[in-house]
């Protein structure tokens, strides 16, 4: 039977063995599995600059498409394919994420991802991960950066590949020292106080390395608060001791006399919160205010007496045992951002007076322009009925071209006004798809004959009755087409229209296209060509005129059709432009077109017209048309015309002195009561997207934007007259 003291020897001595030899093969094996873990996160940094370099020209040309659904897809397919990659994302120039394989986070700002290097970047992050960065794209303008993030080796894995061998080799010398310690305790009858004294004093030296890193660790803290320019303070609620407070706290609340005796905490947290609370505007805690939910978290704003305003955040400190030592308060002085927001609000504000103020400009002065274009545009055609000779034909069609030129850039300048904002809504009729083509070619054939070019249009086979805004499509269709006439010099001009495949039932899905064999245009231009006031030639000596609105209005109005509009096109080949729309069916069968009629009207009207040349513009169109007119000049009198006699029709100007068209209109209505209903057509050059619901509510029957040319009045009069 072994002894007690033998026991005590053996075990001392085996322990001792057993320590030596773990220290012997604890070096070389940390040796080991350092030297296998830097070999593992070499190989894993290669492969992830690999995928990156082979990612980022993918994602940049998907970022610079603006495609978040093939982004996300690509890093969806990266983690598939990668096990080791925990998260990917996409950022814009702003840093915020485009794409990123946890959804919730796309939108959220992305520290990590900025100056993003242009080759790919590398770097061992803590929490034993890897983040690989690049700027997309590669080369040229900076559009984001993609970065990949991958679980990093650690020395766990490098352990587990490095030390099997070993192992087997401590099993085997502890086993030898086991058998050696047997050896000491049978040779060696030492103290055991020795043993006891070197225990003791590798168990000190082992509590002083440790309380040296506590302490160190404790000043890294400190150094790290002090540099920070938040307002930082610790403190424990429940005894209302302040554990921690920096220099920057001590400033921002105007301690700074006694930064010395809050450093030594010498001044407790009922102290410092009533001095805070005195600061804050309206007198609410500041400190115990925010302590008030218990462990939670707490972010919000807080304004001063002086005009300041704080961001504020509290946050429970645990003592890692699941228990709470504290509050952590953190303060920013974000008074600058607040007024930069107050600015840039007033800005805003401003910037959408002033764009009140240029729409109310452009549409008055729409207005101002088209009652003198409508005494031009009358007065041509009436002289174009009168006998001429060739030469004053000729100098008459110049003008109407002209004015026709001036009428049509009007239009478009109050187009980008009213598209601008955002007040024209489209006006759905029923009407025939091959017609209006029929009549948009007849519009410029004129001026392809002039130039010896062909006119064709190739439409689909089927019905074409369609119920959208014919008008608007017509004014697209009116624009490409002349374009492509004007800047053709040789060959010719192809309408094509052809129906698009899916669409829903009842729902038909255009594809327009108007080709050319005209100059072509460069790619570097053609991207600009839907802006306003941008043409592919804006020199001073370009051939073609015209202010560049066209194709920026015709833009917008497709997109109201649910479409969408572009261009193909080689220098010395020609143009293509299409577009594509979403139109429904017609909700009737469209009826025959009737043969034009140029029968005299009859009827007696009454003009209301307060500007003299219109007047008469008015007056003999009207006798052109084969009817008489009274005429007055402003509303009070067209009222007590209307009590006077009867007429046949009215046609009222809006905007006259003493009373407007519309208050005129109310009156007669009422004079009338429900015995009889004169109808009154606005024959007023208010053009804006409203203008004609505003007419037809004020009691009118119709509406004429001007110029009226004869053949619009024609219609017009004759859907009043009962076909007299």
């Amino acid at each position: 039977m072994t002894s007690p003291l033998s026991s005590r020897l053996f075990w001392g001595s085996a322990g001792l063995v057993w320590c030596l030899i773990g220290l012997a093969f604890a070096v070389p094996a940390l040796v080991a599995v350092r030297v296998e873990l830097a070999r593992q996160r070499e190989r894993a940094a290669a492969q992830a600059a690999a995928l990156l370099e082979a990612t980022a020209p993918g994602a940049g040309a998907e970022l610079a498409r603006g495609d978040s659904v093939a982004l996300q897809r690509r890093l969806a397919a990266l983690q598939r394919e990668a096990p080791t990659l925990g998260a990917a994302y996409v950022s814009g120039q702003r840093g915020k994420a485009v794409a990123h394989t946890a959804l919730a986070q796309v939108g959220e700002l992305m520290l990590d991802a900025y100056p993003p290097p242009p080759r790919a970047q590398v770097r061992f992050a803590a929490g034993d991960r890897l983040l690989a960065t690049i700027a997309l794209p590669p080369q040229g303008r900076v559009l984001g950066a993609l970065q990949l993030e991958f679980a990093a080796p650690n020395a766990h894995a490098a352990a587990l590949a490095v030390l099997p061998w070993p192992a087997l080799a401590g099993v085997a010398l502890l086993l030898a020292g086991t058998l050696g310690a047997a050896w000491i305790a049978r040779a060696a009858r030492s103290p055991v106080a020795a043993s006891l004294e070197r225990t003791a004093a590798d168990r000190a030296d082992a509590l002083q390395r440790q309380g040296r890193v506590i302490r160190s660790r404790e000043a890294l803290l400190r150094a790290m608060s002090e540099a920070s320019p938040l307002a930082t303070l610790v403190a424990d609620e429940h005894t209302g001791a302040v554990l921690h407070v920096n220099g920057a706290f001590a400033v921002m609340w105007g301690l700074e006399a006694r930064a010395a005796a809050l450093g030594k905490g010498e001044i407790g947290l009922r102290d410092i919160t009533a001095h805070c609370a005195a600061a804050v505007e309206g007198g609410g805690a500041l400190l115990a205010g925010a302590a008030a939910d218990g462990r939670g978290v707490i972010a919000d704003e807080v304004a001063l007496r002086d005009g300041r305003v704080l961001r504020r955040l509290a946050a429970p400190v645990g003592d890692g045992r699941g228990g709470q030592i504290g509050r952590l308060y953190l303060f920013e002085d974000i008074t600058a951002r607040k007024r930069g927001e107050i600015d840039l609000a007033a800005a805003r504000d401003a910037a959408l007076v002033a764009s009140r103020a240029k729409s109310e400009f452009l549409a008055t002065m729409s207005h101002e322009l088209r009652t003198p274009l409508h005494g031009v545009i009358g007065s041509i055609d009436l002289l174009d009925g009168s006998p001429l000779d060739a030469v004053q034909r000729d100098h008459l069609r110049i003008a109407r071209s002209s004015a026709d030129v001036f009428l049509d850039l009007v239009a478009q300048i109050l187009d980008v006004t009213t598209l601008d904002a955002g007040t024209l809504a489209l006006e759905p009729v029923d009407f025939d798809l091959a017609a209006l083509c029929a009549a948009v070619c007849t519009r410029a054939a004129d001026a392809a004959a002039r130039k010896g070019l062909t006119l064709a249009v190739h439409l689909a086979p089927g019905e074409w009755g369609l119920h959208g805004d014919a008008r608007r499509l017509q004014q697209v269709l009116d624009h490409l087409v002349g374009n492509a006439v004007k800047f053709t010099e040789r060959g010719g001009v192809e309408l094509r229209v052809a129906r698009r495949d899916g669409a829903a039932a009842g729902v038909v899905g255009l594809e327009i296209e108007v080709a050319d064999t005209g100059t072509g245009i460069p790619v570097a231009q053609q991207a600009s060509l839907f802006e306003p006031f941008t043409q592919a030639d804006g020199s001073t000596t370009r051939r073609q005129g015209g202010a560049g609105l066209g194709l920026a209005v015709a833009r917008r109005l497709v997109t109201l059709m649910g479409g969408e509009i572009g261009v193909s096109s080689a220098p010395g080949v020609g143009s293509t432009f299409w577009f594509t729309a979403t139109v429904p069916r017609a909700h009737a069968a469209l009826p025959a077109p009737r043969p034009a009629t140029t029968a005299p009207l009859q009827g007696h009207l009454l003009v209301a017209e307060d500007n003299p040349i219109n007047q008469k513009v008015a007056v003999r169109l009207l006798q052109r048309l084969g009817c008489t007119a009274d005429v007055v000049a402003n509303g009070r009198e067209a009222t007590e015309a209307a009590q006077r006699q009867s007429y046949d029709a009215v046609l009222m100007d809006c905007m006259m002195p003493e009373m407007d068209g519309y208050a005129a209109t109310a009156a007669i209505r009422r004079a009338e009561g429900a015995a009889r209903r004169t109808p009154i057509i606005a024959m007023t050059a208010n053009a804006v997207a409203g203008d004609r619901d505003h007419c037809l509510e004020a009691g009118m029957d119709d509406y004429l934007a001007k110029p009226v040319d004869a053949a619009a009045l024609r219609a017009v009069l004759t859907r009043h007259l009962g076909g007299r």
